[in-house]
């Protein structure tokens, strides 16, 4: 019997070591990054990050949505990244974000290298997208969906090094709008939704009444340790906002709050997860008063001229006093920009008429002494017909073609497959380039048109990938103090990043949450701009022509109809007026015989029978008078 109990016991304790074990073996953290802009408006990103050992199966998951694993397993997903989007971010007024995103909806993901059938698992991937986000994913089929070849390489491990390209999916859905009904469910996701931590301000009116706004998902397999000895499953789940602070308009000073951004008041960090900071940047606006103190300070490299103040909302006690955080300007604000971005591009729609046109995307590289590289993807639509000949990129300086490096042109197919078209090309020191591309209208099927067909057609944005070798401050790395390790979640992302040939290479250089991420390396980072998207005017016929003719030939019908149908169905005789007066005639007869019986007078037909005797009888005086007039 005793031992009985001590291994029952014995048994508890293993029980409870291994479940604490797995309990720790999952990660969980938040985070809010804060930049004033000298624009006036505040730069907002939160991140909630989650990890949990790399495994086949997940039967539980302790911080990870359960929903979005059961996804990657049913559908043989090795990376997936979602984006949604409303607006389009300024990199001419407020540099480049932390995480790019085009305006609408963005999906792409790189199966498993063992994946069988790939057009249904793409396409069962985007509807499962589409019901747990509340999104339109359901419209993505192979008519606007590719694999891209050099611009979308894995972001985390690849096993075996397998970089086929046909084991990608991407694709754009510029027309899709962002509501609140895809906030709802994004939230969900969040270890503590929107109760407790950082996702309680995340209000949904103020952040879609924002200039800019976007939604994201990324899963990526990571390394725990730069040996990568431990291989995790990693989930990022971000939401980037740009808002305009209320105080601006009164007093023309930059003076903010997270009260006045978001209108709602933060206790502490989520306890769900194991760190909660939130990180504000000191160097955008000099001139600025923080409150309250910071826990610590960190500092960006080469020089520390700019400052960010970390704020930890587990383990500050001067925040668990204030219960907020804030900035105020010492002097007048000065509008402009944060920085010269090295490199912007504007896109837009060249030609006239409904026959033909053309797209034009002007990349401009503002580096005074480096050649900037980069790859330039388009999706177009299959109902262009794009002229792979008039393609070119030339400078806008001089007038020179620039050569293209590499280049992958993919032909589209009706209603089946886009226009692919993916070019890599050098720009020199200070100079501006143009793409451009020709192409004819489509008349389409009357049941291909939407219903507001007059609007015009979407075309997704163009995506350009570039490396900077030298970021000038714009993407570079931090130098970390001592205190800051605490704030990483020991994660490493094995990464590549993609070289002037269009090739990756692996590197290894930690962000600021200890993961290895394919957008930094040791001498520069990888960009990815999007340009805006476009609206095509086809030519759309008269919709309103079938109602006409259908109003006009019930018109005529109806008016023909009515003549024909009584001349030849009814038999015509001729009647006596007399016998048969007309019926006005007889109406006014019985009316003044009514008349006559009101009065109490004789009938009418007495008075006219004696007024004719009258007349027949001469009259003796007339007579007279006639006689004496004769004389």
């Amino acid at each position: 019997m005793r031992g009985a109990f001590l291994f029952s016991v014995l048994i508890g304790v293993v029980l409870a070591v291994s479940a604490s074990e797995k309990r720790v073996s999952d990660t969980s953290s938040e985070e809010l990054f804060i930049s004033p802009l000298k624009t006036g408006h505040v730069y907002l990103h939160f991140k909630f990050a989650s990890s949990t050992p790399l495994k086949a199966h997940y039967a539980h998951t302790d911080y990870l949505p359960k929903p979005v694993v059961d996804i990657l397993e049913k559908h043989s997903v090795d990376e997936l990244h979602v984006r949604l989007t409303q607006g389009v971010f300024r990199h001419s007024k407020w540099g480049y974000p932390i995480l790019s995103a085009p305006t609408g909806g963005e999906v792409w993901a790189w199966f498993k290298p063992d994946a069988e059938g790939l057009p249904e698992k793409w396409k069962g991937l985007t509807n499962s997208l589409s019901g747990l986000l509340c999104a339109t994913f359901s419209k993505i089929d192979t008519a606007n969906s590719l694999s891209p070849k050099w611009n979308f390489r894995p972001e985390g491990l690849v096993p075996g090094g397998n970089l086929n390209s046909s084991l990608s999916r991407y694709s754009m859905l510029p027309g899709e709008n962002v509501c609140t009904e895809n906030l709802t469910p994004w939230k969900k996701l969040l270890p503590c939704s929107d109760r407790a931590g950082l996702g309680r301000l995340l209000n949904s009116i103020k952040l879609l009444s924002a200039h800019y706004f976007s939604l994201s998902l990324d899963v990526t397999p990571v390394c725990a340790d730069v040996a990568c000895s431990q291989k995790r499953l990693a989930i990022e789940i971000t939401a980037t906002a740009v808002v305009a602070p209320g105080s601006l308009q009164d007093t023309n000073q930059l003076n903010w709050s997270i009260r006045d951004l978001l209108e709602m008041d933060l206790d502490t960090g989520c306890p769900l997860t194991d760190k909660s900071h939130i990180l504000v940047d000191q160097s955008s606006q000099g001139q600025m008063v923080f409150w309250p103190s910071s826990t610590f300070t960190l500092t960006h490299s080469p020089s520390a001229k700019g400052r960010i103040a970390v704020y930890d909302l587990k383990h500050n006690q001067t925040w668990e006093k204030s219960r907020g955080l804030g900035g105020k300007s010492t002097a007048r604000l000065e509008h402009g920009t944060e920085r010269q971005p090295i490199i912007s591009a504007h896109r837009f729609v060249a030609g006239y008429g409904q026959q033909n046109g053309g797209i034009r995307c002007v990349i401009e590289n503002t580096h005074p002494t480096a050649a900037i590289t980069v790859s330039y993807l388009e999706m177009l639509p299959w109902f262009l017909r794009v002229y792979f000949h008039t393609i070119r990129v030339k400078s806008l300086v001089d007038g020179r073609p620039i050569p293209l490096l590499k280049s992958h042109f993919g032909p589209g197919r009706d209603r089946l497959a886009p226009h692919h078209i993916e070019v890599i090309f050098t720009i020199p020191a200070a100079t501006t380039v143009e793409f451009g591309v020709d192409f004819d209208f489509t008349l389409l099927k009357w049941t291909e048109y939407p219903p507001d067909a007059h609007r015009g057609f979407d075309v997704p944005p163009a995506v350009i990938g570039v490396k900077l070798d030298q970021p000038g401050g714009q993407c570079g790395d931090f130098i970390f103090p001592a205190e800051f390790s605490q704030l990483g979640g020991g994660q490493m992302r094995d990464t590549a990043t993609a070289s002037s040939d269009g090739q990756k290479r692996d590197t290894a250089t930690a962000s600021s949450d200890g993961q290895m991420r394919d957008t930094a390396t040791a001498s520069g980072c990888f960009l990815r701009l999007y340009t805006e998207p476009l609206l095509v005017s086809l030519p759309t016929p008269d919709f309103s022509m079938p109602y006409n003719v259908i109003c006009m030939t019930c018109t005529v019908l109806a008016l023909a109809f009515g003549p024909i149908h009584a001349l030849t169905t009814k038999n015509f005789k001729l009647i006596d007026l007399a016998e048969n007066p007309p019926l006005l005639e007889r109406v006014k007869r019985k009316g003044q015989l009514l008349l006559t019986k009101f009065r109490k007078t004789p009938p009418a037909v007495v008075v006219v029978a004696a007024e004719e005797e009258d007349d027949q009888q001469p009259d003796v005086h007339d007579e007279d008078v006639k006689n004496s007039d004769s004389e």
